[in-house]
């Protein structure tokens, strides 16, 4: 058509066509919105939600407080993200920070979770194809929660696996694709006490082991054979339950502790290797007081630990370095892998530069095992 201006001669509804009529004869819905509207602006006038005088609103109906703007109340600091939980609002923190409002900054050193976290990962894609081994060290404070999840889909659709706890006992639970599987530990494990899980799959096979309780095993029905990973690997819990599978049937997060995990004989910087994580604090434990100094990686052992010190330590616990040795007091060297001997007197230079396409070079040594 040719008009180019449109008037408005009925009041303004915001959120619901209030007393409007006929409706359905021009919008596909004659509902009124189900949610929270935080900002209006028209043309550069901002509209004020308060029934005047406080604000703009000459009356409204059945309109309550937003519950999700809760969260203008809970200043989350250092990145940390505010979810509404019933009628409460929590911060999500990201990882080396804790606290209500993520105003703590965290040394992590053994992870703990709390129901709201979880740590991820890549996905384990093709290296678990046919073949998986998992061990887990983990302290467990209540009776449900899941441990480990990696899927094939975002949707829960397809292969998975899932570590959790399930009415005290540690189970797991796989699909490739042709059937769930699921192995339960014989007994159920102590609350608050450290226990050391050991999971073997080959094929359909899986075999379950925890501490010194007798092995358990379950093979998955059909015939494939190969579990596909592709999507981000979960430790502690997840984002949301909607990307794991609703054969879990734990709907909850892990709460306790998790100080070693191994993947395919290949041990797991559960802190460094992962790529993002919420809420993780820091478990009870010798670790956290980082006895090992600067020098030295502190090795969570159930509540024990031992010191990985760097080269010239040679104390338990990195605090003592050994004198350095003179080089005219070592009338055979031994290297280390790590060392080597630097020549730069002016004699050695000059004759090397004098001759410098042959070199000849006469060496005696012995190999150590």
């Amino acid at each position: 058509g040719l008009f180019s201006r449109i008037t408005f001669r009925e009041p303004l509804f915001v959120g619901g066509p209030g007393n409007t009529t006929g409706l359905a004869e021009k919008l596909p819905t004659e509902d009124g919105l189900r949610g929270c509207i935080r900002h209006l602006e028209v043309n550069d006038h901002v509209y004020r939600f308060n029934i005047a005088p406080l604000g703009d609103s000459v009356k409204g109906f059945d309109v309550e407080e937003c519950s999700a703007d809760r969260c203008s109340k809970v200043p989350c600091q250092h990145g940390g993200k505010c979810l509404t939980s019933g009628e409460t609002a929590v911060c999500l923190c990201p990882l080396g920070f804790a606290g209500d409002l993520c105003e703590t900054r965290v040394d992590l050193q053994v992870p703990s979770f709390n129901g709201s976290s979880y740590l991820r990962y890549p996905g384990l894609g093709g290296s678990a194809l046919s073949w998986l081994d998992l061990q887990l060290t983990l302290k467990p404070i209540a009776q449900d929660g899941v441990i480990l999840y990696n899927g094939h889909r975002s949707d829960g659709v397809g292969d998975f696996m899932a570590v959790y706890m399930s009415d005290g006992h540690l189970e797991f639970t796989f699909d490739l694709g042709t059937g769930v599987a699921t192995i339960r530990s014989g007994e159920p494990v102590t609350l608050g006490e450290w226990h050391e899980l050991r999971l073997s799959r080959t094929g359909r096979l899986a075999i379950l082991q925890v501490d010194s309780m007798a092995p358990t095993q379950a093979m998955a029905p059909g015939a494939f054979t190969q579990l596909s990973l592709p999507q981000n690997l979960y430790i502690g819990g997840v984002p949301n339950f909607d990307m794991v599978s609703p054969k879990v049937r734990v709907r909850t997060s892990f709460v306790g502790c998790i100080q070693k995990v191994v993947i395919n004989n290949q041990p797991l910087q559960i802190l460094a290797a992962a790529l993002g994580g919420v809420n993780v604090d820091n478990c009870p434990h010798p670790c956290v007081t980082r006895p090992c100094g600067d020098e030295g990686r502190c090795v969570p052992e159930m509540d024990y630990f031992t010191c990985e010190c760097a080269q010239g330590y040679h104390d338990t616990q990195c605090q003592q370095h050994a004198a350095p040795t003179m080089l005219q007091d070592i009338p055979i060297p031994r290297f280390a892998g790590n060392s080597y001997l630097h020549y730069s007197d002016p004699d050695t230079m000059r004759r090397q530069i004098a001759n410098c396409f042959i070199s000849n070079f006469l060496i005696y040594l012995t190999t150590i095992s």
